[in-house]
């Protein structure tokens, strides 16, 4: 495999997310709107979209990293709910069971979710 392309889009239709991790570690893409994207290079998780306009009308916002080893996208249905650190915790656990744990990061006490919730993980094996 030569890298990963990974898209991801709200349910509102302005954010988004594409990216691509390349197989030399290279990411690049461009966001717009409540989304996180955020890559792991030489063991720290960094934000690609740090500094993005947050609005739905904002222009969408190119990001390059060099040196990565994972890429992780997500709504804010998942990054405004979920502590910034539990959250590099679990993506740098080698688990299968990490969708399930995102939703269940988010759920209310009655067991709902407080917004919608789409996630991309890519990880260079």
């Amino acid at each position: 495999m030569h890298g990963c392309v990974a898209a991801l889009r709200g349910p509102g239709l302005a954010a988004f997310v594409v990216a691509r991790l390349r197989s030399n570690g290279s990411v690049v893409g461009i966001a717009r709107g409540d989304t996180l994207c955020i890559a792991r290079a030489r063991g720290e998780w960094r934000e690609l979209t740090e500094g993005q306009p947050r609005s739905h009308d904002a222009r969408p916002a190119p990001f390059a990293l060099a040196g990565c080893d994972a890429l992780f996208a997500c709504s804010d249905g998942i990054w405004k709910y979920v502590d910034r650190r539990a959250l590099e915790a679990m993506l740098d656990a080698d688990d299968a069971e990490l969708p399930w744990r995102l939703v269940d990061a988010v759920r209310t006490r009655s067991g709902g979710l407080h917004d919608d919730v789409s996630a991309i993980f890519a990880r260079l094996v």
